[in-house]
């Protein structure tokens, strides 16, 4: 193994950000007839190259996702728990995933459309069916990573460390998806910058005293 493999995908305890190799990536459509914009994905290899994931890259049209690599062993999990002569909802996937945006599972379905390891139902087209080989596909991908594949950065600062990352962690880490940590930097802003008449209210009191 070489040293860009060794170290490529170890994590920085500081900065919760992992390191894993681009088999490739691509967009498809949501699953609701009215939805509107491409869902863009990736699948990535783990460290040793032996493990899948599946990451929500984009969205156009708006809306929360977890910006998270999912192992894929996390959603195969999931059909193993179904009963395959039985329809199943998209919400069927939650468990896959460590965030609980509601957008989640459904675009991971769209995905998981896309690929051919799930189709709709001839009846009831909002409910889908398990038509997959899922271990036979998961292999096939990762056999795809190739030895000069990109690296791709899924993380983001803890709030304890703050919004300001070292010098070198801009062109290193992945972009959040549509303000799922913008949501967090607000908030800190707003502890570090009470609003004015907090201060007024302060500035009055201690006077009194």
């Amino acid at each position: 193994m070489t040293e860009s493999s060794t170290t490529s995908t170890s994590i920085d305890p500081r900065l919760h950000i992992k390191t894993y190799w681009l088999i490739r990536q691509g967009q498809c459509p949501k699953l609701g007839a009215f939805s509107s914009g491409q869902i863009s994905y990736q699948l990535l290899a783990g460290e040793g190259r032996d493990e899948l994931f599946l990451r929500i890259s984009g969205n156009e049209g708006g809306g929360y996702v977890s910006d998270e690599a999912v192992a894929f062993s996390r959603i195969m999990r999931c059909i193993d728990d179904h009963d395959p002569d039985k329809p199943l909802r998209s919400a069927h996937f939650r468990e896959a995933f460590t965030g609980r945006s509601n957008n989640n599972w459904g675009f991971l379905s769209a995905i998981l459309l896309h690929e051919g390891l799930l189709e709709r139902h001839p009846a009831q087209p909002h409910l889908l069916i398990d038509c997959g080989e899922w271990g036979a596909w998961r292999q096939a991908q990762l056999a795809e990573t190739s030895d000069d594949a990109a690296e791709v950065k899924v993380g983001k600062l803890p709030r304890s460390i703050g919004s300001t990352p070292p010098a070198s962690a801009p062109a290193q880490v992945a972009p959040a998806l549509n303000g799922t940590s913008a949501r967090d930097d607000s908030s800190h802003r707003a502890e570090a910058n009470p609003p004015s008449s907090t201060l007024t209210l302060k500035a009055v009191r201690s006077r009194r005293k």
